[in-house]
């Protein structure tokens, strides 16, 4: 099935820039605990900053990372792009989104099975970075 053979590549990549994203959000949960947001205090602003540094990196390479999977899945399809084009003539006139997605699981079987996959990968990774980060950072604790 050409959506698997297509999609090895960019998933591997994908999986592998996970590590990061756990690294550096478990790196901002941890200096979280040393700090309190409750008053405006100049003693800890080093702290204040590596929190919030970690944190926007971690949320930055996250959606980068997505952007990257969705770029690298939707290369193949490039060659195809006039039944793509009519879906989203089609989502910007009627406004409705599920219109536009049986339009393109009638039209593009396969391309809308790899955008559920993108979809579906992407939330299963941010739980799974979520998730991690705090078995991280508890572990830290101990």
């Amino acid at each position: 099935m050409s959506l698997f053979a297509h999609s090895k590549k960019p998933v591997l990549e994908f999986l592998r820039n996970l590590t990061p994203q756990v690294l550096l959000g478990s790196t901002a949960r941890v200096l979280y605990e040393g700090l309190d947001f409750s008053r405006w205090d100049w003693s800890n602003w080093s702290s204040t900053l590596a929190f919030w540094g970690a944190l926007v990196v971690a949320v930055y390479a996250f959606f980068a990372n997505q952007a990257l999977l969705t770029d690298s899945m939707f290369d193949y399809y490039d060659s195809r792009p006039s039944a793509i084009r009519s879906i989203r003539r089609l989502y910007r006139r009627t406004g409705n989104l599920r219109k536009a997605s049986w339009a393109i699981a009638q039209r593009e079987p396969t391309f809308f099975a790899l955008a559920v996959l993108i979809i579906l990968l992407c939330q299963v990774a941010w739980i799974v970075v979520v998730y991690a980060v705090a078995i991280a950072a508890r572990n830290a604790f101990r």
